[in-house]
C-alpha cells in the first residue's frame, strides 16, 4: 500500500504509478493514466457519471450505492444530506482489489 506520490510532478506521479500493481482512485487524471499504462484500475465513483467508464479494459467500477436526485452533479461537495462518496464500503472495495489481485 503507498499513498499517492507526486500529485504536484505529472512525470514523478506518473512513475508512481507505473510500479503499481493496482490503483484505487477517484474518477480522476490518476484513473486515466492508470488505464493507459495497462494498470488494473479500481475507479471509485460518485458524483460523475460512472456508465462510461463500464467494460472498459482495466478498469473496474465501484459505484456509490446512494440514490440521489442530483447525480451525476459532479460537484466536489454536496448539496444532499449525504455525500455520495461516504456510501462506498472500503470493506466493497477491499473485495474487489481481493479478487483483481488474485
Amino acid at each position: 500500500v503507498s499513498w499517492q506520490k507526486g500529485h504536484r510532478d505529472l512525470r514523478r506521479y506518473t512513475e508512481w504509478i507505473g510500479q503499481c500493481r493496482l490503483l484505487v482512485t477517484s474518477d480522476s487524471l490518476g484513473q486515466a493514466i492508470g488505464q493507459a499504462l495497462g494498470k488494473q484500475v479500481v475507479s471509485l465513483y460518485g458524483p460523475t457519471h460512472h456508465r462510461r467508464m463500464q467494460g472498459v479494459r482495466n478498469v473496474t467500477v465501484v459505484a456509490s450505492p446512494l440514490e440521489c436526485p442530483l447525480r451525476p452533479c459532479y460537484l466536489p461537495y454536496c448539496q444532499n444530506s449525504r455525500f455520495c462518496m461516504e456510501a462506498i464500503l472500503p470493506a466493497e472495495v477491499a473485495a474487489v482489489c481481493e479478487r483483481l489481485l488474485s
